[in-house]
């Protein structure tokens, strides 16, 4: 039990213990995950060129400049946010899209999971971009 005080391991928890020093890296992880998904997503939207774009944007029925804009949030957002460079501000933007997407999905009747358009996955999407808003970076960023 001496050497367990001696390095500190004589704490309750063996899982606490372990974790209370690298709770700051989970932000890391909401990064990486949301980062990766944005920009693959929006560099997905880009590449269909303007045909593309006009193309959702029309049977969504939104503007085409709101589309441009929702793909080049995600790519750029998603970019910067994978590396930890103006977080807030890009958590806040993707947040803003994914919330829109959410709706939208919501509205043209498609289910909580299953088929081909689900919005568990912008809803997930809109909570990884919050939990940053309001946590920010942590470690390993280019904010820090």
């Amino acid at each position: 039990l001496i050497f367990l005080k001696e390095y500190g391991l004589d704490k309750g928890d063996k899982m606490e213990f372990f974790f209370e020093e690298k709770s700051d890296y989970s932000t890391t992880f909401i990064r990486l995950a949301l980062g990766i998904i944005m920009t693959l997503a929006g560099f997905g939207k880009v590449m269909k060129g303007n045909e593309g774009i006009t193309s959702m944007a029309t049977s969504m029925g939104f503007p085409v400049i709101l589309m441009w804009a929702a793909a080049l949030i995600e790519l750029i957002g998603g970019i910067l946010i994978l590396v930890g460079f103006y977080t807030r501000t890009s958590a806040f933007l993707i947040a803003c899209v994914m919330l829109v997407a959410t709706i939208v999905v919501i509205n043209g009747g498609a289910p909580f999971m299953g088929g081909s358009s689900f919005w568990a996955w912008p809803l997930v999407n809109f909570l990884m971009a919050v939990s940053l808003l309001f946590s920010g970076t942590k470690v390993i960023s280019v904010d820090k």
